[in-house]
């Protein structure tokens, strides 16, 4: 039978701190706001999911799941975009303590994220792991609710009959059936 979470001092961090489902929980340096800090923790209890799990491993476990239902393109969006983001937090960060301006900081640092599309899709992979997070009860709420993405771009352009001919006439077979194919779909 597991033991019944306690606070206790850990001397080598110099800090108070709780062990709940084999995990390390800090709650702070003065005994009474660490005391204050475990009471709060043990009477919400789905609060500890949010102290337990960092970014990083809820990320890997989401990968793990659109791996096997999802498209293999969409992985590879969700991959990039997911290890791109553990690498600005680290993999130490806890859910309970991600805030927007780590979406904001991560932005930033990204220069080559120009369109606000690219960064709409980026921000969609956070956003939707935390929503998963929360649908498969590993936290109660998502930290980053209502955080304002940019609209994505629409970009639509139309080929008159004109273009259209100039550019079949600069594209050679057996590519020119494949082009032919892709305007006619709309693509």
């Amino acid at each position: 039978m597991p033991r019944q979470p306690k606070p206790y001092y850990r001397e080598s961090d110099k800090q108070w701190v709780c062990t709940i489902e084999g995990r390390r929980i800090y709650l702070g340096k003065l005994k009474s706001k660490a005391l204050e800090a475990f009471h709060q923790l043990m009477a919400d209890r789905e609060a500890i999911g949010a102290e337990i799990n960092t970014v990083y491993a809820m990320a890997q476990e989401y990968l793990t799941w659109v791996e096997k239902n999802k498209a293999p393109a969409t992985y590879a969006k969700v991959l990039r975009s997911l290890k791109n983001f553990c690498k600005h937090t680290g993999k130490s960060l806890k859910l309970s303590s991600l805030r927007g301006h780590h979406l904001t900081r991560w932005i930033a640092k990204n220069p080559g994220w120009k369109s606000t599309t690219t960064q709409n899709i980026n921000l969609r992979c956070v956003t939707e792991m935390l929503n998963w997070c929360v649908k498969e009860g590993y936290v109660s709420k998502n930290p980053l609710s209502g955080y304002k993405k940019p609209q994505e771009q629409v970009r639509d352009e139309y080929y008159d009959d004109d273009q259209c001919s100039q550019i079949l006439g600069n594209v050679k077979e057996p590519f020119k059936s494949f082009v032919v194919f892709l305007m006619e779909t709309g693509c």
